[in-house]
């Protein structure tokens, strides 16, 4: 299994760059963040919404819900890195898994 760093690295989404959004009958809402291949399905894909972040998410989409991308500017890391950012929109209606990575910790345990 790859880890989040190595993922969000990973550019293997097909981009095409448009400056307006294309025409399209299918209704479409936006994700902006990092994609990155599932570490196990081929036909989804992942996307690390604020990958740089200490409280990130991570959503699992279907790659046939994909109705466009659009690249953004690759954000610089700290140690010389970079992180390709997309915008990706998702076909309206779709279903998506939203994951929240956190510590199992009882909460008075993490104050002290």
């Amino acid at each position: 299994m790859k880890s989040t760093e190595i993922m969000i690295k990973d550019d293997f989404l097909s981009i095409e760059k448009y400056k307006n959004a294309p025409q399209s009958d299918v209704k479409a809402i936006a994700f902006t963040g990092s994609p990155g291949r599932h570490p196990y399905e081929e036909d989804k894909f992942i996307l690390v919404l604020n990958p740089l972040s200490d409280h990130t998410e991570f959503i699992e989409f279907n790659k046939s819900d994909i109705i466009y991308i659009e690249e953004l500017p690759t954000i610089s890391t700290k140690n010389k890195g970079s992180v390709s950012m997309k915008i990706v929109w998702i076909k309206e209606g779709a279903i998506a898994v939203k994951m929240t990575p956190f510590v199992i910790a009882k909460t008075s345990t993490i104050y002290d």
